[in-house]
């Protein structure tokens, strides 16, 4: 159960985080701010053998692995994770200013005490710095220069450089190349000077990605995750793939009327008679 949770939590990750540019996530907090929805919790059900039909059936208990709280406006206000035991393992929590931005983030310990703090300061509405980082007793200053430009094609490109706290040595930074709609249609990461890895987006007319191309610090191929959509452009299926572009993991996903996802079934390969896992998902709605 410990390696479905960690393995489910990597693939919300990718979804959601790395792969949502600023079009999917405002569309996403309308959906959800439209929907009244106040909280969403994720159970894990696995697979197992089942003697009298000869086939594998998700188990009858699930665990819970993670919680999350929005505010009315589809901000995500608290994140819980959970243990392999259905017990609070951290929380994470969000403070947002007047116009949406993320100004402040907090993880703590199920005791409540703190393991990482962080604050950040707006100078325009799409950029942000990086005021202070906090990681358990010790506070750490992060410094971040902002560039903007466009590229020579047309596109606009969004650097990102990180400094020490003494603004001379560089850490790392990142890349971003939008194109003229603001989707994300590359992101390279940088250690130091050097490339650390690159992703690469695509989207359909409609403007959904529907594929994330990973590459190494080489810009060799490594494998890529896919996505499909309904005719209402609800998500109904993912699928990681390989080097050789091979699918080796596909997730089914079951949606309400209002676009909610409710179940999603993650299959081994792209064999829909191969479930191994099986996550649930419950509503709190505003009233």
């Amino acid at each position: 159960m410990k390696k479905l949770i960690c393995t489910f939590m990597l693939l919300l990750a990718i979804v959601v985080v790395h792969s949502q540019n600023k079009n999917e996530e405002r569309k996403e907090r309308l959906r959800i701010a439209s929907s009244k929805i106040k909280s969403t919790t994720q159970i894990a059900y696995e697979y197992v053998w089942d003697q009298k039909t000869g086939s594998k059936k998700p188990s009858t208990k699930g665990v819970k692995i993670s919680t999350r709280v929005y505010d009315l406006k589809g901000n995500i206000v608290e994140e819980i994770s959970y243990n392999q035991f259905g017990n609070v393992d951290s929380k994470t929590s969000y403070k947002y200013d007047g116009k949406g931005n993320n100004i402040e983030l907090v993880v703590s310990n199920s005791d409540g005490s703190p393991i990482e703090e962080s604050h950040y300061e707006f100078k325009r509405d799409t950029l942000s710095q990086l005021k202070t980082h906090r990681v358990k007793d010790n506070l750490t200053y992060s410094n971040f220069m902002w560039n903007v430009f466009e590229a020579e094609n047309g596109n606009r490109v969004f650097h990102v450089f990180s400094y020490s706290s003494d603004d001379t040595t560089l850490v790392g930074s990142q890349r971003n190349v939008f194109d003229s709609k603001n989707n994300l249609i590359t992101y390279y990461s940088y250690k130091g000077k050097y490339l650390n890895y690159k992703y690469v987006y695509l989207y359909n007319d409609k403007g959904r990605m529907i594929e994330i191309k990973f590459y190494n610090k080489q810009e060799e191929f490594t494998g890529s995750q896919k996505f499909k959509y309904d005719l209402k452009e609800n998500l109904i299926e993912t699928q990681n793939c390989g080097a050789y572009n091979i699918p080796y993991e596909t997730t089914v996903y079951k949606n309400d009327p209002n676009g909610n996802v409710i179940e999603a079934i993650v299959y081994t390969d792209n064999d829909l008679k191969k479930p191994k896992a099986l996550y649930k998902f419950n509503y709190e709605y505003y009233k």
